[in-house]
């Protein structure tokens, strides 16, 4: 099952390409870290300007870097179930471990609809797939009855959730029928809270940045070392939100320039996190100690 700290990685752009390169070694530091696992294209990652030729050559890169030490999970989004099926059937392909969907965006699709939605593209790819339920940004959120329907499926591994209830994770597992189902934060900010509600883990945007705090702090909580947990809850939550001052992954990919990993180029239609921000990010950076890696 997948648990602990998983990170939704970003995608190292260079002049307008996929910066290989960085991307090497940045999965190579986030390995070295304590990541529990890898999540390349999806939201962080931009999928939605990756081509497939692009989304292929990042997930060779990554399995062949990780070369089996976590799990990597790919993302593989559409609101059209043919092309993640496409996308699922080349991810798995590259050797990845499970595929991550996120919900229909744009079309706000009905319950039945997103549960059709899922099972057309679980009975195509027979492959191990995680649900990603993303409100904010699909304009609908999964009914917990529609995933504890869809979790009745044995390829269906888990959910990513980032629905701002966290009383959900105790909800699933006091409906859900098995113990192998994952049950994953997505939202960075919210993660110790989730924990706490039963939750497995995480699949984390700050880790990007500060890989070696995230794991740790979630490793308090299973440990049950509470007084680190809560240390780490405060010296993270101020990052978790500065974060998100300019849209994902703008002041991400800024604070990890900062840090020597990649430029701070994003694609279209976002634009490089402006220099309004810059001394609070740096100034934050400084004060947590995230200097050059």
């Amino acid at each position: 099952m997948l648990s602990g700290t998983l990170t939704a990685l970003i995608t190292p752009f260079k002049n307008g390409n996929v910066d290989f390169e960085a991307l090497e070694r940045f999965v190579e530091w986030q390995i070295a870290s304590g990541i529990n696992g890898l999540v390349p294209c999806a939201s962080t990652g931009e999928f939605a300007t990756l081509s497939k030729d692009e989304q292929k050559e990042i997930l060779k890169t990554v399995v062949r870097v990780n070369n089996g030490r976590v799990p990597v999970v790919a993302g593989a989004s559409d609101i059209n179930p043919y092309n993640v099926i496409d996308l699922g059937r080349q991810a798995m392909e590259c050797g990845v471990d499970a595929v991550m969907v996120v919900a229909p965006y744009y079309v706000k699709p009905t319950q039945d609809q997103i549960h059709d939605f899922y099972t057309l593209i679980d009975d195509s790819l027979k492959c191990p797939l995680l649900l990603y339920n993303n409100p904010g940004r699909c304009a609908i959120s999964m009914s917990v009855e529609t995933i504890v329907k869809l979790s009745s499926r044995k390829t269906i591994i888990g959910i990513k959730e980032a629905d701002a209830d966290i009383t959900r994770p105790t909800k699933f597992l006091n409906s859900i029928n098995r113990t192998d189902f994952a049950i994953l934060s997505g939202n960075s900010s919210s993660t110790p809270a989730f924990l706490a509600e039963g939750g497995h883990g995480t699949i984390s945007v700050t880790s990007n940045v500060d890989p070696v705090r995230c794991v740790q702090n979630v490793n308090a909580w299973f440990d049950q070392d509470l007084k680190t947990f809560a240390r780490l809850r405060q010296e993270l939550i101020d990052l978790d939100e500065a974060l998100y001052l300019e849209p994902a992954p703008a002041t991400i990919k800024y604070a990890l320039s900062v840090r020597g990993i990649c430029s701070d180029e994003v694609r279209p239609p976002l634009g490089r996190f402006t220099d309004k921000h810059k001394p609070e990010i740096n100034q934050l950076l400084s004060s947590m100690n995230l200097g050059k890696v």
